[in-house]
């Protein structure tokens, strides 16, 4: 689910955004379209705020805004 600006390399988060609704990353998608029949799975959230933290400290660390 990786994506990055092929002339950047900066980390692309809208493919974890589109998977996430306000419960938290729902587990299975078809295609890239989430499928929430599946439900969530706990060790792929805790990897999503891990996640989400590290991007939250590299934005911190370049000084830019941080919503």
């Amino acid at each position: 689910m990786r994506q990055t600006d092929a002339a950047s390399g900066v980390y692309r988060a809208d493919a974890l955004l589109a998977l996430t609704d306000d419960t938290g990353l729902i587990q299975h998608s078809k295609y890239s379209l989430p499928d929430p029949q599946h439900g969530y799975s706990a060790d792929d959230n805790a990897r999503a705020l891990l996640l989400a933290a590290e991007l939250y400290a590299r934005r911190k660390e370049a000084g830019r805004a941080v919503p």
